[in-house]
Formats: structure tokens, C-alpha cells, sequence
């Protein structure tokens, strides 16, 4: 089961969930009131994927057009099913498995940042609306904010490895 991580930094808060669970751990050295209310599974399908909003990119989806949610929603869930939208594209300079979905949507242009590189999880890095003036690349405090997220997806799939582990030995202990 997957629990929410917090952090004295706001931008640093994992909110997760998986299979309709939520889970809620404090810190008592950094108490952030995790908002566990605001938390849900979309979907009571087992067979997806969990899908993992880190910091803030629930709120930023949430804080887009409508239409532009839908799209990104859906694509998020293609890739929660293992498949991608044929409207995202490998996101490049972040190395395999990091995807930006594009959605052109009136006169202006949202993107979504995802990793499925890490197996059974995607982590939803970062939503957000275009604002560079230099055509298509990205505006650098998103790029910044993109590299930051990605290095804590990688920290948290990790410390969830290791206590998937030490659970895996605990319970052959048990059974002897």
C-alpha cells in the first residue's frame, strides 16, 4: 500500500493513492496537514496502474480548461492500461519513460509530464500552461521543476522497493 509522504516544502508533497486505499503518514518533524480528503481513486479497476500526482500536478490539472483535463485525463489513462496517447510524445533530455502529453486547446498550449519508467506506477510529474516566447521548447522553471520531480519519483520508488523487500523477508521469516 502506498502512503503519502510529507515535506516541510509544499512543492515536495506526494499525494498517492492506489486501488481505492488511502493512506496517510505524518512526520511529526514536519506536520503538513496532507489533505487526505482530496485524495481519491478515479477508478476501482485492479488492473490499472496506481497513478502517483507528486507535489502540486493534481492541483494544476485541476486548475486547467476542462476540455484540456479531459485530455490529459485520458491519456493518463492509456497509460495507466500500459498504452500511450497519440497525443504524447517522450519528453526528451529526461532519459526513457518520461512522456509530455500536448494539448493545443483555443490559442493556448497545456502540457502534462508523466514517467512510466519505474514498473507497476506512474508518476504524474508536473501539469501546467506554455508560456515560453522561444516556439516550442520549455520554459526553464518548468524544465527545473520537471528534473526536481523526477529525482523525487525516483526517491520514492526506491524507499517503496526497499519496504516492499523487508516486507517480503518479514513474511518468509514468518512462515518458517
Amino acid at each position: 500500500m502506498w502512503c503519502v509522504e510529507s515535506y516541510p516544502d509544499e512543492s515536495r508533497l506526494f499525494l498517492i493513492w492506489y486501488k481505492l486505499s488511502v493512506s496517510t503518514a505524518r512526520d511529526p518533524k514536519h506536520p503538513i496537514d496532507v489533505a487526505a480528503g482530496k485524495v481519491r481513486q478515479e477508478t476501482g479497476n485492479p488492473d490499472l496502474e496506481p497513478l502517483v500526482w507528486l507535489a502540486s500536478s493534481r492541483k494544476d490539472l485541476l486548475d486547467l480548461p476542462e476540455e484540456v483535463q479531459d485530455s490529459i485525463g485520458h491519456a493518463l489513462d492509456l497509460a495507466q492500461r500500459g498504452d500511450t496517447a497519440d497525443y504524447a510524445k517522450p519528453l526528451h533530455g529526461y532519459g526513457t519513460g518520461v512522456w509530455e502529453i500536448v494539448d493545443d486547446y483555443r490559442t493556448d498550449t497545456y502540457r502534462g509530464v508523466y514517467v512510466v519508467r519505474f514498473a507497476q506506477v506512474v508518476f504524474v510529474l508536473h501539469c501546467f500552461q506554455k508560456k515560453s516566447r522561444s516556439g516550442i521548447a520549455m520554459p526553464r522553471p518548468d524544465a527545473e521543476l520537471i528534473e526536481q520531480r523526477l529525482k523525487d519519483a525516483r526517491e520514492l520508488y526506491e524507499s517503496w522497493q526497499t519496504q516492499q523487500a523487508q516486507k517480503n523477508q518479514q513474511n518468509q521469516k514468518e512462515k518458517r
